[in-house]
């Protein structure tokens, strides 16, 4: 029987940089979407987004117990973006990553609690091409 992400993992910071002009970020907590935001900015804006969303919902970055990231979207230099910072921030808090490759960023929230998926999870991972 396969089991959903969130129960390794407690607290998840779920990030997508697919789309050209947003980033959106999501908050998984004990197996329930806690928060989601779209920010209507660049992926060069990610680490302000991700202060301030962790920051608006009391999260620090060491009550993160892993990072999931977005691979694909409509901006492929936003999705390289975003998975090179999720790598970064997942080796400076050594925590894992879960590599999503859901279209849709609902949809791949949704993926991270439940249980009929297999979703992959890693030390460093690549966007898809």
């Amino acid at each position: 029987m396969k089991k959903p992400a969130t129960s390794f993992y407690k607290t998840i910071l779920a990030v997508n940089t697919g789309e050209r002009e947003a980033v959106e970020l999501g908050l998984v907590v004990d197996g329930a979407i806690k928060a989601q935001e779209k920010f209507p900015v660049r992926s060069q804006e990610l680490q302000v987004c991700i202060a301030n969303f962790l920051a608006a919902h009391n999260i620090t970055i060491p009550q993160l117990k892993a990072l999931a990231v977005f691979r694909s979207g409509e901006s492929l230099t936003g999705s390289r973006m975003g998975v090179a910072a999720v790598n970064t921030l997942a080796w400076l808090a050594n925590i894992p990553i879960i590599e999503i490759d859901e279209i849709g960023f609902e949809a791949g929230l949704k993926s991270l609690t439940r249980d009929e998926l297999s979703l992959s999870v890693v030390k460093q991972t690549l966007p898809l091409s």
